[in-house]
């Protein structure tokens, strides 16, 4: 835990360490990927579905949802994601829009994360998932992706691409391709 920082530091567009976000991007062997924030090291946030096993079709028409998989998968606590301190496909410190303090930045994600209530559904439109549930956090609490990793948020899920790209850029433009992202380290 840190101490205060001076009025004087904070500022707009500053990264805010006590954060971190964490993303991984959807893989052939899980077609969801996984998106949640981990703050101070020792707790993180991230929404799961709350039922074990989803499929294709519950997972286009939704489930109910939970905070950190509680109930629903291994390893998930009211301050633990599943996924608590392992690596990622993209983990950055998020940037501050504003000048609220860091203490107030985590108090806000906290509460948002503590207060957050829906279903869990996949779709190539706004729905409430993984992906939803952490930029609804980021912009709760004042944050954004820092100027390089608004490319983190990637292009869904690989098994939708054909349709999404139908849908928002029609059918005679090329096609959706990835690359091959191993899950890294920060820095790395």
């Amino acid at each position: 835990m840190t101490g205060p920082t001076p009025q004087a530091l904070l500022v707009p567009g500053r990264l805010v360490e006590r954060v971190l976000v964490k993303r991984n991007n959807p893989t052939m062997l899980d077609v969801y990927g996984h998106w949640w924030v981990e703050v101070d090291g020792d707790e993180s946030y991230g929404w799961w579905p709350a039922v074990r096993s989803i499929g294709l079709r519950r997972g286009l028409r939704g489930v109910p949802g939970v905070l950190n998989g509680v109930g629903a998968t291994e390893g998930g606590g009211p301050t633990h994601d599943p996924h608590h301190g392992e690596l990622a496909d993209h983990i950055f410190h998020p940037a501050a829009l504003d000048d609220r303090s860091d203490e107030h930045i985590v108090d806000t994600v906290r509460a948002f994360a503590a207060g957050f209530r829906g279903g869990w559904r996949w779709s190539t439109r706004p729905t409430v998932n993984c992906r939803s549930f952490q930029l609804d956090l980021l912009t709760a609490a004042g944050l954004t992706e820092p100027p390089g990793y608004l490319h983190t948020r990637g292009v869904g899920c690989p098994f939708l691409a054909p349709i999404r790209q139908a849908i928002d850029q029609g059918p005679s433009s090329p096609p959706v391709t990835r690359g091959s992202s191993p899950r890294h380290a920060l820095g790395a």
